[in-house]
């Protein structure tokens, strides 16, 4: 390689690094030794587990990290997945935070101020102390929720997988609202604010879909879903549902609302997309 390539600016050269994917960014940086202290300046956004890149000299370059247990994490770290952490120690630039397991074991949790998507992944026990921010916008609860959890009217996107045992306030904030295939409880008992425009429900919750506000324009139905569809409100324009169920949907209906289907295959997860509207309404 020439001198003159390996003569650019820092910033050209994180602007290249913009269109390489992590590998490329390394390779790039290993053509010439002028080129090896890019390794230090390049971001690495592909999730990787802790232990595999942690004695690394440009381990602090890296955005998206697994932990199975308490680490010190890289310092422009983003998203974290936390996986059987005692006591979590969330760094301040988090902004993506996946994962709490075994949230028996925890009698509080402490979530910085720049964690905007946050998924709860396990049980939320009676003793878990929780105080979630009004910098969160995106928040997923993947199992039971067993305490009284104060929901920030910051929330605009919601998702219950599981039942919860307390009252739970869905704040008006909320657009996208979203219960999984293992939600069984009545929705009459829980108030869905008119603010609400997006709503997937399950086979339990279509039995009560006379309940649902007519705020609600975009239905989606999760991948459990196999009941007939044999009617809708009047208001929903369109509606999402698992391209192996088309045949469900009752002729009269196809022909009223807008139908988009997904692809069997779920896409490999990364909490960019888990938190797409895609990938939010889908289980």
């Amino acid at each position: 390689m020439s001198n003159n390539a390996c003569t650019l600016s820092i910033d050209c050269y994180q602007e290249i690094g913009l269109y390489l994917q992590d590998k490329k960014k390394l390779m790039f940086a290993s053509t010439c030794k002028s080129l090896y202290k890019l390794k230090n300046v390049f971001v690495y956004k592909t999730l990787v587990e802790f232990s595999r890149v942690s004695k690394l000299s440009y381990f602090d370059q890296f955005e998206n990290i697994s932990a199975i247990k308490d680490v010190a994490f890289p310092k422009k770290a983003k998203r974290i997945y936390f996986t059987n952490i005692v006591r979590p120690y969330v760094p301040n630039l988090v902004t993506h935070l996946l994962q709490y397991i075994w949230l028996n074991n925890i009698s509080s949790i402490i979530i910085p101020s720049s964690v905007t998507h946050l998924i709860f992944a396990e049980n939320i026990e009676q003793r878990t102390e929780i105080c979630i921010l009004f910098s969160v916008t995106h928040l997923i609860f993947e199992g039971k929720i067993c305490r009284h959890i104060d929901i920030p009217s910051s929330v605009t996107h919601l998702r219950f997988d599981y039942k919860f045992h307390q009252y739970i306030k869905i704040p008006p904030s909320a657009t996208h609202l979203a219960f999984g295939g293992k939600f069984k409880q009545n929705i009459e008992k829980i108030v869905i604010p008119s603010s609400v425009t997006h709503l997937m429900i399950n086979e339990r919750i279509f039995e009560q879909i006379d309940n649902i506000p007519t705020s609600v324009t975009t239905l989606s139905f999760c991948s459990q879903f196999s009941v007939r569809i044999y009617r809708l409100p009047k208001f929903i324009k369109r509606i999402y549902l698992y391209r192996k169920y088309y045949e469900i949907i009752n002729d009269d209906i196809k022909s009223d609302v807008e139908i988009f289907l997904y692809d069997d295959d779920k896409p490999q997860i990364s909490i960019d997309l888990y938190f797409s509207d895609q990938r939010f309404f889908r289980s």
